[in-house]
């Protein structure tokens, strides 16, 4: 879980390291580069891992392709087993609603750690992994031209 350094530690000075708070740099499927970075590193998220929003909005992921330092908006996950970044983007991804249902909060909804710790996560085998990013790339692929075609 993210932590957010003191404000006065976070400036667009690139002394230090990228800073993300939220989504506001969140691309399609990989981070954006932030203008805003910080000296007092609090929580690291390292290169290739999934960040999820953990308040207001929950459950939006991106990937990281780089080391960055994360507040209190993003939660870094980082799996111990050999899973397939993709997907395990598609697979948080998914998980969205399920994450907006169990967040809580009156002046904005968040998640907590034990919310994203008690979450059941199967993992198939490396091949199949690659196999199911596969075939989503795929359906992306012909709701793309389906789109295109309706205008």
């Amino acid at each position: 879980m993210g932590q957010s350094p003191e404000g006065e530690a976070v400036s667009d000075d690139e002394d230090g390291m990228e800073f993300h708070q939220g989504k506001i740099c969140f691309g399609g499927k990989y981070l954006k580069e932030s203008s805003s970075f910080t000296s007092h590193i609090t929580k690291i998220a390292p290169k290739g891992s999934i960040l999820l929003c953990v308040r207001a909005p929950v459950g939006i992921v991106n990937i990281t392709e780089r080391e960055i330092c994360i507040g209190r908006g993003l939660c870094s996950l980082k799996p111990k087993y050999e899973i397939d970044s993709d997907f395990w983007f598609y697979w948080m991804q998914s998980l969205q609603s399920i994450f907006e249902q169990k967040a809580t909060g009156t002046t904005f909804k968040a998640i907590s750690i034990d919310v994203i710790k008690k979450q059941i996560i199967s993992v198939p085998p490396v091949e199949e992994q690659k196999r199911i990013v596969q075939k989503i790339c795929e359906l992306y692929s012909q709701l793309d031209k389906i789109t295109l075609n309706l205008f």
